[in-house]
């Protein structure tokens, strides 16, 4: 099976799937028996973007520059496209996400790759945020560098 085709109806709270097919014809067809219904197209059982190592969860941990943490969580619902190697920086600092064992394993994983982004001086670093891609681009080099 190469695609599926789901016929949905409604928007916002209102959004709900009618049908799911495998045939691109049948779900034409009912959409157009539902009047306002839609097609999407997608692909079954697609990759999810990253391997899921035994024994570990993903985690995010968000660190200052010190190296204290302020929140630790367990991520319960992994993006398709979750990223070990992502980050992104609330007020206080950094907050990184990984695959780590314990929470233990993930602070000591933050911490390192806070130590890395501090040796680069990216730590505190203006961001040009007409340039975002390239600055995204050099902390994610490091952090995987660094793993």
């Amino acid at each position: 099976m190469d695609k599926i085709y789901v016929v949905t109806e409604g928007c916002y709270s209102d959004y709900h799937i009618v049908g799911v097919y495998t045939d691109l014809s049948m779900a034409n067809e009912a959409a157009r028996c539902y009047g306002e219904a839609s097609v999407e197209e997608y692909e079954p059982n697609p990759n999810l973007g990253h391997e899921h190592p035994s024994g570990m969860d993903f985690w995010c941990v968000s660190m200052d520059e010190k190296g204290d943490t302020f929140d630790i969580r367990k991520q319960e619902h992994i993006s398709l496209k979750a990223n070990p190697y992502s980050y992104s920086f609330p007020r206080r600092g950094w907050a990184f996400y990984m695959w780590a064992k314990d929470q233990t394993h993930a602070v000591k994983i933050a911490n390192e790759r806070r130590i890395q982004l501090l040796a680069h001086g990216i730590w505190d670093a203006e961001v040009d945020y007409s340039n975002w891609q390239d600055f995204a681009d050099r902390v994610k080099n490091i952090l995987e560098a660094s793993a």
